[in-house]
C-alpha cells in the first residue's frame, strides 16, 4: 500500500496525491457555481481553482511556491477560457515551474515583446508641427 500523509489545512491525502472526497471540477460544476456574499474558491487539482466573486465573475487562479515564496498566476476569466483551457495554461505553468522559471515572469516578459512599440515622428514632421 502506498505511504499516505497529512494534507496542509485539507486533512488526510490518500496515495492519489488528492484530498479524500475532494472531485476534480468538471464544466457542470462551474456553471452551477453562484455567487455569494464573500468570494470563494472551487479547487481542481494542484494548486489550480476557480475564484468565485460576489459580482459573479469566475476567475481562474494558479496557486504555486516558488523558491519559497507564495505566488498566484492569473489565468483568465471562465466565459474565455474553459476548464480544458485553463488546465492546459495549468499544466505549461507547471512545467515552468519545474524547471525553475517564473510563470508570472515569463508571462509579463511576453506581455512586454508583445506590446506595440509607440510611433516616432520624424524631425521633420516636428518642424511641421511646431509652426
Amino acid at each position: 500500500m502506498p505511504p499516505t500523509s497529512w494534507g496542509h489545512a485539507v486533512g488526510y491525502i490518500g496515495h492519489s496525491g488528492y484530498p479524500r472526497g475532494c472531485a476534480s471540477l468538471n464544466d457542470t460544476k462551474v456553471r452551477a457555481a453562484k455567487p455569494r456574499e464573500t468570494q470563494f474558491k472551487l479547487f481542481d487539482e494542484r494548486g489550480l481553482s476557480l475564484l468565485v466573486t460576489p459580482t459573479g465573475d469566475k476567475l481562474w487562479r494558479l496557486e504555486y511556491r516558488l523558491h519559497g515564496t507564495e505566488k498566484l498566476l492569473a489565468l483568465g476569466q471562465y466565459a474565455d477560457v474553459s476548464l480544458a483551457q485553463a488546465r492546459d495554461r495549468h499544466d505549461e505553468a507547471r512545467k515552468l515551474i519545474a524547471s525553475g522559471l517564473d510563470p508570472v515572469a515569463e508571462k509579463r516578459a511576453t506581455r512586454e515583446n508583445s506590446a506595440p512599440q509607440p510611433k516616432r515622428r520624424s524631425r521633420s514632421s516636428r518642424g511641421w508641427l511646431r509652426s
